[in-house]
């Protein structure tokens, strides 16, 4: 099950990082210029708690779903761990390290 948790929260990342990247430099293509420092904010900082857990607890337990719904409930409790607690904790020190907190940084 440890396995099942490693891939879900790489894949978790790694989605992250490639959708609020990729979103954000779009953005300062047309205009809404930001610091890019910023981006690891947006990329880090997104936590997911309650959401997937209600879910993931209303997935029928029939079908398919008899195999995977074990599973599919690890990987998601595992990637809301970690989101809460490794990100939830790091957010903070990524926030105070230098240049990124600061509003007049320029681009």
């Amino acid at each position: 099950m440890c396995t099942t948790v490693f891939v879900a929260v790489s894949a978790m990342i790694i989605g992250r990082a490639t959708v609020s990247y990729s979103f954000y430099w779009l953005l300062n293509q047309v205009g809404t210029k930001r610091p890019r420092k910023w981006n690891h904010i947006l990329f880090w900082g997104g936590l997911k708690g309650s959401i997937p857990i209600a879910l993931l607890l209303q997935l029928p337990n029939e079908g398919v779903l008899e195999t995977w719904r074990p599973v599919l409930l690890v990987a998601g409790f595992g990637c809301v761990l970690f989101s809460l607690v490794v990100q939830g904790i790091t957010v903070g020190p990524l926030m105070r390290r230098p240049g990124i907190g600061d509003v007049e940084e320029t681009i």
